[in-house]
């Protein structure tokens, strides 16, 4: 009985296995004769991943398939180059991501690592509003509690007012945020504008 629970135990482990090599592969070894290898490389680059020519290459190998490295790679970098962009790092910074500017060239970092920081600072504005609007709703709830002492009522008025300013503040410093976003946008708007006068 012992014997047969241990094979079993070593089947699952085996399938197991055979599953996470297979999950880790960037492609299946049998697309890699058919693969269109510049659209490869233009949707990795255009959803902020690595360069994976090596995995590629490694994986094709199996199957005597070599991997178009030029083609890929120009996919690759015009798909950074969509990539990266403000509206970019501001998603990643609202949705509490790593800043991604390490993945794109010099020219790219100033703006998607602005709209990370911009991103980022609303993440945590919202954060914040909320625990202090909790805060609010339980006070609120005391206040309303016929087992409240009245001797505490003035304590928790002055907490509930004090609350109240802060989410306020917090409020008006979330509009300033936005404000500054929308002011970053019209410059990267107008320097569009003023390097395709140059080049005309």
């Amino acid at each position: 009985m012992n014997k047969l629970f241990m094979l079993s135990k070593v089947f699952v482990m085996a399938i197991f296995l055979v599953g996470l090599i297979v999950a880790c592969r960037p492609i299946n070894p049998e697309k890699c004769g058919t693969t269109n290898w510049y659209q490869s490389g233009l949707k990795d680059g255009q959803n902020g991943r690595h360069d994976r020519l090596d995995a590629f290459v490694e994986t094709c190998a199996s199957v005597g398939v070599l991997p178009d490295a030029t083609a890929y790679r120009k996919g690759h970098a015009e798909g950074l180059v969509q990539f990266c962009t403000f509206e970019t790092g501001l998603k990643y910074g609202q949705r509490g991501h790593h800043n991604p500017a390490g993945l794109c060239l010099p020219s790219a970092r100033h703006a998607v690592s602005h709209g990370w920081a911009y991103g980022d600072t609303l993440r945590r504005g919202e954060n914040d509003i909320d625990n202090v609007r909790a805060q609010m709703s339980e006070v609120r709830q005391l206040l309303e509690s016929a087992e409240t002492p009245d001797q505490d009522r003035g304590r928790l008025w002055a907490e509930y007012d004090r609350l109240e300013r802060e989410r306020d503040r917090l409020s008006s410093h979330r509009a300033q945020v936005f404000q500054l976003i929308n002011d970053f946008r019209h410059s990267l708007t107008m320097n569009m504008v003023q390097d395709d006068g140059s080049k005309g």
